[in-house]
Parts: C-alpha cells; sequence; structure tokens
C-alpha cells in the first residue's frame, strides 16, 4: 500500500472519528476527548522516554487533570493557555536564532510542557462544545484549512522558508495560502450557519487568528520533534504519524477560539 493510499485511509478515518466527536451525546464527548489526549499524552512521554510504564503514569496524569478540570468547570485553564502560547511564541523565537537540534530538554521541563500543551486543548475542546456543537465543526474546518492551504501553496509555490530551523517544509507562501483558504472556507460556513450577530469580515478576522495559532501549534511540535531528533510522535496513524502530528495544531486553535468566545457577545 503506498504511503498516499495510507494517508487517504487514515484521514477518511480521522474524519469519522471527528464526526463522532462532534455530534455524540455531551458524555461520550468527555470520553473521547479523555481517549484522545492519553494516546497523545503517551506520544509526548514517549519523545523523551520509551518505558511504557511512565508513559503510562504521565498519560494517567494528564487524563486525571482533565477529569477533574471538567468536573470543576475550570475555565479560567484557558487563559492559563493564553498566557502559555505568548510564552511559546517567545520560545520559537528564541529557538530560531539559537538551534539545537538533539539536545533534549531536563525530564521535569518536558513534563510541565506537556501538561501545559495537553491538559488546556483536552478542556476548551469541552468549552467550545458548550458554545454549541457548530462551533467545534467551524474549529476544525479551520485547522483543516489551515493544513490544507498551507499544503498546497507551500507545494506548488513555496520558494521563501518561513522558519527553516523549526520546520524546513513551511515557507510564507504557504502561510499566505493557508489564511486564503480559511477565508475562503469561512465565507462558505457563515452562508451554512446562522450567524447573523456578526459580520462575514468579522468572522474572517476570528478564523484568520485562530489559523494563525494553528500554525503555531504546527510549529512548536516541529521544535520539540526536532529538538528530540525525530520525524513523527508516533506510528498509530498509517501515513500521518502520530497522535499528535495529526491535532498538534489544535493545541494552540482551541484555547485561542474558546478565549474569543468567551469575549464576544452571543
Amino acid at each position: 500500500m503506498t504511503n498516499f493510499v495510507q494517508r487517504m485511509l487514515s484521514s477518511f478515518a480521522i474524519l469519522l472519528f471527528v464526526a463522532g466527536v462532534t455530534f455524540v451525546k455531551i458524555q461520550v464527548f468527555y470520553v473521547l476527548i479523555g481517549m484522545m489526549l492519553a494516546a497523545s499524552a503517551f506520544e509526548w512521554s514517549n519523545l523523551y522516554t520509551k518505558k511504557t510504564a511512565h508513559n503510562f503514569i504521565f498519560s494517567s496524569i494528564c487524563v486525571l487533570l482533565y477529569c477533574l478540570a471538567v468536573y470543576f468547570d475550570c475555565g479560567w485553564l484557558v487563559y492559563i493557555s493564553l498566557i502559555w502560547w505568548a510564552l511559546i511564541f517567545i520560545m520559537l523565537g528564541c529557538y530560531v536564532k539559537h538551534p539545537t537540534p538533539g539536545l533534549k530538554w531536563s525530564r521535569i521541563t518536558h513534563i510541565a510542557h506537556g501538561l501545559m500543551l495537553l491538559v488546556p486543548m483536552a478542556m476548551t475542546l469541552v468549552i467550545i462544545r458548550t458554545f454549541g456543537i457548530e462551533y467545534l465543526v467551524i474549529l476544525f474546518v479551520w485547522v483543516w484549512s489551515t493544513d490544507l492551504g498551507g499544503y498546497l501553496f507551500g507545494m506548488n509555490l513555496g520558494k521563501h522558508k518561513l522558519l527553516p530551523a523549526v520546520s524546513p517544509g513551511k515557507s510564507i507562501e504557504g502561510l499566505l495560502g493557508s489564511l486564503i483558504v480559511v477565508a475562503a472556507s469561512t465565507s462558505l460556513l457563515y452562508y451554512f450557519f446562522d450567524f447573523d450577530s456578526y459580520s462575514l469580515l468579522e468572522y474572517i478576522l476570528v478564523a484568520i487568528i485562530v489559523s494563525l495559532f494553528a500554525v503555531i501549534g504546527d510549529l512548536y511540535e516541529s521544535m520539540v520533534k526536532r529538538r528530540f531528533a525525530v520525524k513523527d510522535s508516533g506510528s498509530c496513524i498509517p501515513g500521518h504519524g502520530g497522535m499528535l502530528d495529526r491535532f498538534d495544531s489544535l493545541t494552540a486553535a482551541a484555547p485561542v477560539l474558546a478565549a474569543l468566545l468567551f469575549f464576544m457577545p452571543s
């Protein structure tokens, strides 16, 4: 089976999973997000150590914190996550100036990054769901439009590298292409859903903000993988790599959309 066929079959399976996550009852939604979190946390820990017991413990801690956050309705995690991603933005800039491929950070640092990366993502997906299923659909469309635009424009027009020290494959043309595709998909969604409270231009502006953070989430995971000198975070999704490789953009995009929903009047 060719890599292209694997990617297509895997993409279809992911689409079914996302559709299931989006439209199931809220209790089942909690469980499915917890499963996604557990798999992502296991892969994150596995970047540092191949000891299954250690990875299982870290994964269990992430799921426990997620359960507590849902039970106690910890919406404040959105703001903690925003501060975190502001720091990550600075960290990416430092890495560009002083790249350190193959140089691991400490175990404690890796655990801290994993907790701040994964638990808020899971919680903010729950928060977005409380605003309405349509917002989850919009989030997934924006993230995938970002990936699709970056891939198509980058592959065909990409000449100027975006951050080669972090991700050699990404280009400025790909980033602009992502924003174009996101704007186009938002225009379609605007007339598909009943969003009379805001103008199309306002929704496109929100979409661009979320898309830019999706790119930052992708770049952050690329930076981490370069530090650990690995190509993929895992191999559970044929043709794509691991769970983190597929949903890395959500780690930044979900908290940002949740924060915007808090501040946008209904």
